[in-house]
């Protein structure tokens, strides 16, 4: 990861009970232009994000305790601008729209979005 010197790298946490989807992601992912965060759990991620928001949030829909839509949801109200997203392997479509469309935002992920949030974080550049 080559970033200029006090450039801020833009964090992505992944948030899966399942250790080898957090590990597999995590090696999926390494290398990029952006630091990798994993938590086990909703908890986890929230202690995380209380200590340094990630920018954008990657959680499994099903979990035990509080599952990914209530993590997401909290995520949105104390966090409005970290990027969302749910990762499922269920086939219980309703329950994943209402986890990607809960409050008000739905606007995709989308590469000219998060340059749009590294500029303004820059300043305006």
């Amino acid at each position: 990861m080559s970033v200029a010197e006090g450039e801020r790298v833009s964090t992505v946490l992944i948030v899966d009970d399942e250790p080898n989807v957090l590990s597999a992601l995590q090696r999926t992912l390494h290398g990029q232009p952006y630091a990798v965060a994993a938590a086990a759990c909703a908890g986890d991620a929230l202690s995380y994000m209380a200590q340094s928001p990630a920018d954008v949030i990657v959680s499994d829909l099903n979990m035990p305790g509080m599952g990914g839509a209530a993590l997401l949801a909290r995520i949105r109200e104390r966090w409005p601008d970290a990027v969302r997203i749910v990762l499922t392997g269920e086939a219980d479509l309703r329950t994943t729209v209402t986890a990607v469309n809960r409050g008000p935002e739905r606007a995709p992920l989308h590469r000219q979005r998060l340059k749009e949030k590294k500029l303004k974080e820059k300043g305006g550049e």
